[in-house]
C-alpha cells in the first residue's frame, strides 16, 4: 500500500524566534515558520502560503510545535518527542524553525527514519532562533549523523540554489533562507519542484 503524501512541520516554541527583530514575545512568536501565519509581511512570515501551495499538489500537511520552557520572555523550546511519534505515516518532515536540543534517541529516530527511505527538509535562519546559532545548532544535531553541515545564518550557506532554479526568485518565503533537504541516501534532496510553485 503506498503511503499517503503527508508532510510535517516542526515549529519552533512561541518566543523562541525573533533574534534580529522581535522586540517582545508577540514578535519572538511571528518569526517562526508557521503554517498556520498567513501574513503577507517581508521576511519569516506567512508561511501558510507554502503551506496551501503543498496542499495544491496533494500534501496533507501537518505541523507540531515545540512546547515553550517559560512563561515569557526567550524561550529555546522543549524537543519533539519524534521516537514515540508514528513517523511511518509522513513522506517528509520540516525542520522549519525548531530550536530545542534534541536527545541522541530523538535524532536515531529520524535517522532511522530517513534511512528507510523517507525524507527530512532543514531551513535555518537566524531570526527563527533567540541567538545566531540556535535554529542551526539544533539542524546539526540530525545533519551530523549523514555528514553535512548546517552553517549559521550570516550569508554562507554550504548549499545554495541559484535564481533560475524558482518561478518567484523574489518570492518572500525564499527570503534569506537556504534549504537543505535529506534523502534515504544521505543526498541533498531537491526541493525545486516545491518551491517553484511558489
Amino acid at each position: 500500500m503506498r503511503k499517503a503524501k503527508q508532510i510535517l512541520f516542526i515549529r519552533g516554541a512561541d518566543r523562541s524566534g525573533g533574534f534580529l527583530e522581535a522586540a517582545n514575545d508577540t514578535q519572538r512568536k511571528e518569526q517562526l515558520v508557521d503554517i498556520f501565519n498567513t501574513s503577507t509581511a517581508a521576511g519569516n512570515h506567512g508561511w501558510a502560503e507554502f503551506a496551501q501551495a503543498l496542499q495544491a499538489e496533494g500534501y496533507v500537511v501537518e505541523q507540531v510545535a515545540e512546547a515553550a520552557e517559560t512563561v515569557s520572555g526567550n524561550s529555546q523550546g522543549v524537543p519533539i518527542p519524534l521516537q514515540s511519534m508514528n513517523l511511518e505515516k509522513c513522506s517528509v518532515i520540516v525542520f522549519g524553525s525548531n530550536n530545542a536540543v534534541y536527545t541522541p534517541e530523538t535524532v536515531s529516530a529520524l535517522e532511522s527514519y530517513v534511512r528507510s527511505g523517507d525524507g527530512a527538509v532543514f531551513i535555518s535562519d537566524a531570526n527563527f532562533g533567540s541567538d545566531w546559532c540556535d535554529a542551526p545548532n539544533s539542524d546539526q544535531q540530525f545533519l551530523d549523523r549523514f555528514g553535512l553541515v548546517m552553517n549559521q545564518d550570516n550569508g554562507t550557506y554550504a548549499l545554495q540554489r541559484t535564481q533560475s532554479d524558482f518561478i518567484s526568485p523574489t518570492h518572500p518565503i525564499l527570503e534569506g533562507v537556504s534549504p537543505i533537504g535529506l534523502m534515504s541516501d544521505g543526498a541533498p534532496l531537491d526541493i525545486t519542484p516545491v518551491l517553484a510553485h511558489l
